[in-house]
């Protein structure tokens, strides 16, 4: 019978990833806030290697993001006059006409549409993440860029209408937000 105790040491693997590194002077992980913070220092902006440790990376960053959520703007303009001009332009019949128009649109301008919409959606969860960082600098910078996008794109001409630039109903607000999709 054999009494040796079993070896449960556990095998040299090397270093450990960024991050993963315990003890070290310049070790810094990112920090994961449930409550609204104005902290800046140790933020992970979506992804592990957008990491900021300074001001000057806060300042970076936070411009970053107001482009970014400036884009979103852009995209959702570029998605709406594409989707337009590839009805009414092309000698497809409208809704105004026929009643619908789903069934009578070629299946390469419904694929296209569908993937720019799926870029769509992508790209406000990815704006969402970082809203849901809790930090009030970048939920800011979300907030200005999408005011700014949608100063820039978000009452320009589309297709054939015109909006009203001083009609701010309910009815013209609706699906026009930055909030998910």
């Amino acid at each position: 019978m054999d009494h040796h105790m079993p070896d449960h040491s556990m095998p040299d693997h090397g270093t450990m990833p960024p991050g993963h590194n315990h003890g070290g002077a310049n070790d810094s992980t990112c920090s994961a806030n449930m409550l609204f913070t104005w902290e800046y220092q140790d933020v992970c902006v979506v992804f592990e290697w957008w990491h900021i440790k300074s001001q000057f990376q806060l300042l970076a960053s936070v411009v970053a993001i107001i482009a970014l959520a400036a884009g979103y703007e852009f995209v959702k303009y570029q998605y709406k006059q594409y989707s337009r001009s590839s009805t009414s332009f092309k000698g497809l019949p409208t809704p105004a006409t026929t009643g619908s128009y789903a069934n009578k649109v070629p299946n390469d301008t419904r694929l296209k549409t569908a993937l720019f919409y799926g870029v769509l959606v992508g790209y406000s969860f990815m704006l969402m993440l970082v809203f849901m960082s809790f930090n009030g600098w970048l939920m800011g910078a979300v907030v200005v860029g999408a005011a700014v996008g949608h100063y820039i794109w978000g009452n320009k001409q589309v297709g054939n209408g015109v909006q009203d630039l001083l009609s701010l109903s309910t009815d013209s607000l609706e699906g026009e937000s930055l909030a998910c999709h």
